[in-house]
């Protein structure tokens, strides 16, 4: 019996073991059904607002991957253009390379390519958007291989003649006067031409610009004598600021001297006539330096100036450049290429000497050189008199 109701017992012990733990699963699965019914309906603002920022969240990141898209599109469009652009800025330099050896340096041009070769220079100059017109980056040596008029034009000194005869003299007059000029010099012959420019310790916005011409001065016809030398102007370089376009500059002559002077001649000997060519002789030259811009202030500042050469950088690159006198008539062109500092050694001459005469404190200055400056300001001063008069 002992046994029996022992047996009995732990039935019902476990029956109500069970029993409980039943109930204590249900009232905490209802338990924490409900907290999570209460925190749900006291919180439905924040899953409502939760699941809206992480919608947000997904199309912010859609958004941002199509910008992304769309930048890196642009991207690639705008690598495509540049590619275009320089792929058509090499053709177009090539086609000038081609004109300029054709034409020496437009020279010769005939009237159809004399016209090809404006268009060429125009559609390099539409390209420029792609490019700097600054002078940032043109310091150095370049040299001149196109242009629509005499190549010996480009010299700083011809500029100011240039601008000094359409502000003095008669409007539209520059072109035939120096066309006729190099008519009446015909006996010479004008070899390369190139320009060094430098940065000017007077101004970080301003560059010291050198004209370089080279030139041959014959003599009397079937005599076999010859000077040679290159022809060096100086002047200060400044930007205009017209506009805020930092394409435009103001071009003041300072000095002009001539350097490389060589005699060459021709003499008979036992095999005919044989060419020689002497330095000593004439090497005293270099040492002169003309204050060509002193000269054209005091002729024409009473006359109201005019001698400034405007000048506009229209095109520039790593290996050409172009300028323009866009207040002389034809708003001519020059083309320039980067050129080699080896193969102007008269410039180096001329900066050793002026070296050596800013250390003596003397500066030589040429007789027949300003004479010559002087002579080519004549027009000016017969205009002065009839003024005055």
């Amino acid at each position: 019996m002992r046994i029996f109701f022992l047996f009995v017992c732990s039935i019902i012990l476990a029956g109500l073991l069970n029993s409980s733990d039943a109930w204590i699963t249900a009232k905490t699965t209802t338990t924490l059904a409900g907290s999570a019914a209460r925190i749900m309906g006291k919180n439905s603002q924040y899953y409502t607002r939760s699941s809206s920022t992480t919608t947000t969240s997904k199309s912010s990141i859609l958004l941002q991957s199509s910008s992304s898209t769309s930048s890196s599109s642009e991207t690639t469009i705008s690598i495509e253009e540049e590619e275009e652009s320089s792929t058509r800025r090499k053709k177009i330099k090539n086609s000038i390379l081609k004109a300029a050896v054709v034409s020496g340096r437009g020279a010769w041009s005939r009237p159809n390519e004399a016209l090809d070769t404006k268009n060429l220079i125009s559609k390099l100059e539409e390209e420029s958007k792609n490019t700097s017109t600054t002078t940032t980056e043109v310091e150095g040596y370049w040299e001149l291989i196109l242009s629509d008029i005499e190549p010996f034009r480009a010299s700083i000194f011809f500029l100011a003649l240039a601008s000094a005869v359409e502000a003095n003299l008669i409007p539209n007059a520059s072109d035939n006067a120096l066309t006729v000029h190099s008519m009446a010099t015909g006996g010479g012959e004008v070899g390369r031409v190139a320009y060094v420019i430098e940065s000017s310790s007077n101004s970080s916005n301003t560059k010291v610009l050198h004209s370089l011409v080279e030139l041959r001065s014959g003599s009397l016809p079937s005599l076999p004598l010859a000077l040679t030398g290159t022809v060096i102007s100086s002047g200060e370089l400044y930007p205009k600021n017209n506009n805020n376009n930092d394409a435009y500059y103001d071009l003041m002559l300072r000095n002009t001297t001539v350097q490389g002077n060589k005699m060459k001649y021709g003499l008979p000997s036992e095999e005919g006539l044989k060419p020689f060519v002497n330095t000593d002789m004439v090497s005293w030259i270099g040492n002169q330096f003309v204050p060509s811009g002193d000269i054209f202030s005091s002729v024409l500042d009473p006359m109201g100036g005019g001698q400034t050469v405007s000048m506009e950088l229209t095109y520039k690159d790593e290996d050409t450049m172009i300028w323009r006198t866009p207040n002389l008539p034809g708003n001519h062109y020059f083309c320039f290429v980067k050129g080699e500092r080896e193969n102007w050694p008269e410039f180096e001459d001329m900066k050793t000497r002026q070296a050596e005469t800013t250390t003596n404190n003397k500066t030589p200055l040429s007789l027949v050189g300003s004479a010559f400056a002087l002579g080519m300001l004549n027009p000016f001063f017969s205009r002065r008199v009839k003024k005055s008069s």
